[in-house]
């Protein structure tokens, strides 16, 4: 393997008497490790569900005020191991924002409301995902959990795309 494929695989390469040797990576989330993680995930995303629970109310209010429509955006993403969940968002955009079809979302687009595009500006659209860290359907850091249409888009077509669904999905 050249340089790339050995700093982008699960592969280390160790020298013995002038010859190489490759071996298998052990990732770091096995057995006492994962277990840390997960409970650090829990405390802490049930902490910070408490300390903005205000915060979350407002907004809900807000969102009302502003426009029609649910609070709470419901949408399926694909998460570790090609697990599929619901992922929770306060709604930022109309409810007819893809009555075409997926879209990418980008930067003032014009299928946000008027709160939405504050709070896509301030990534507070989020917060729920907490509930999805709760949940167990999410990890609090992690790639970013992508939705089923834009994995089967990008899994033969981005080099190792697929490797980023052997760990859980976070929100940061």
């Amino acid at each position: 393997p050249d340089l790339l494929e050995i700093m982008s695989t699960e592969i280390s390469v160790n020298e013995v008497g002038g010859v190489p040797l490759f071996g298998l990576k052990e990732s770091p989330l096995h057995g006492l490790n994962l277990i840390v993680k997960r409970l650090f995930d829990i405390i802490f995303s049930f902490i910070i569900l408490i300390l903005i629970s205000p915060i979350l109310v407002i907004i809900a209010i807000i969102i009302k005020l502003d426009s029609k429509g649910p609070i709470i955006y419901k949408q399926e993403r694909v998460g570790a191991d090609g697990r599929r969940f619901i992922i929770y968002k306060f709604r930022s955009m109309r409810i007819d924002a893809e009555k075409d079809g997926p879209v990418w979302a980008k930067s003032n687009d014009t299928r946000c409301t008027k709160i939405g595009a504050l709070l896509r500006r301030h990534n507070l659209d989020e917060l729920p995902q907490f509930f999805n860290v709760l949940r167990g359907e999410m990890s609090l850091v992690g790639p970013r959990p992508e939705r089923p249409f834009y994995v089967e888009k990008f899994k033969n077509g981005v080099p190792r795309y697929m490797a980023r669904h052997r760990v859980k999905s976070g929100i940061t």
